[in-house]
C-alpha cells in the first residue's frame, strides 16, 4: 500500500516570526501600560462611585454591569472574529485547512474535505462562544439589576454625573451656577 505524500501549509520564515513576535510584544506592552496607568484607575474610580453617576441617561451601576458582562465578551468576539472568521470562511469554501495561501507558524498538515470544514468550523465556534457569553451576560446583568438593593446616596454629594444645567436645580430650587472651590460639595 503506497502512502500519499503529506502536504504541509507554507510556514513563516524565521525572520517573519521574529518580526511578528516583536510587533506583538510592543503592542501588548503599550496596551498593558495604558491599561495599568490610565484605564484601570479610571474604571476603578467609576465603579466605586457608579451608584452616584449616570452615563447618557443610564445609571452608572447598569453601565458597569453591562460593560463587564456584555461589552468585554463582545469585544473579544470582535477582536478574534476579525482575524479568524475570514480565514475560516475561505477554508470552508476551499474545503482546505489552513486556507490556501495562508502561512502558519509551525508545521501543519493540510486537511481537505470534511476534516477541513470541521477544523474551520471549530474556529468559527470559538467566536460564537464569546457571543453566547455576551448574551448570557445580558440576562445576568438584567437579573442582578432587578434584584439589587438601591444604595444610599449619602456618599454621592461630591460626585457629578450630569451636565451643570442638570445639577443646577435640586428639589425644584434653583442653585446659582458658580465654580466649586476646594472642599465645596454643594
Amino acid at each position: 500500500m503506497a502512502r500519499e505524500q503529506q502536504e504541509y501549509a507554507p510556514q513563516y520564515s524565521q525572520r517573519e516570526r521574529i518580526r511578528h513576535a516583536i510587533v506583538g510584544v510592543v503592542c501588548l506592552s503599550i496596551f498593558f501600560a495604558v491599561w495599568q496607568g490610565w484605564a484601570l484607575p479610571q474604571w476603578s474610580e467609576f465603579a466605586r462611585t457608579a451608584h452616584c453617576r449616570t452615563v447618557l441617561g443610564f445609571s452608572g451601576s447598569s453601565v458597569v454591569l453591562y460593560v463587564t458582562f456584555v461589552g468585554l465578551p463582545l469585544a473579544a468576539a470582535i477582536c478574534f472574529g476579525a482575524f479568524m472568521v475570514p480565514s475560516a470562511l475561505r477554508s470552508i469554501r476551499a474545503r482546505q485547512y489552513p486556507a490556501p495561501g495562508r502561512k502558519v507558524s509551525r508545521k501543519v498538515r493540510i486537511r481537505t474535505g470534511w476534516k477541513a470544514v470541521v477544523s474551520a468550523s471549530v474556529e468559527l465556534a470559538s467566536v460564537v462562544v464569546f457571543v453566547a457569553i455576551a448574551l448570557w451576560g445580558n440576562l445576568q446583568a438584567r437579573q442582578i439589576l432587578e434584584h439589587a438593593q438601591p444604595r444610599s446616596n449619602a456618599t454621592c454629594s461630591a460626585v457629578r454625573s450630569e451636565s451643570p444645567k442638570a445639577n443646577a436645580s435640586r428639589n425644584g430650587e434653583a442653585l446659582r451656577i458658580q465654580p466649586l472651590s476646594a472642599g465645596d460639595t454643594r
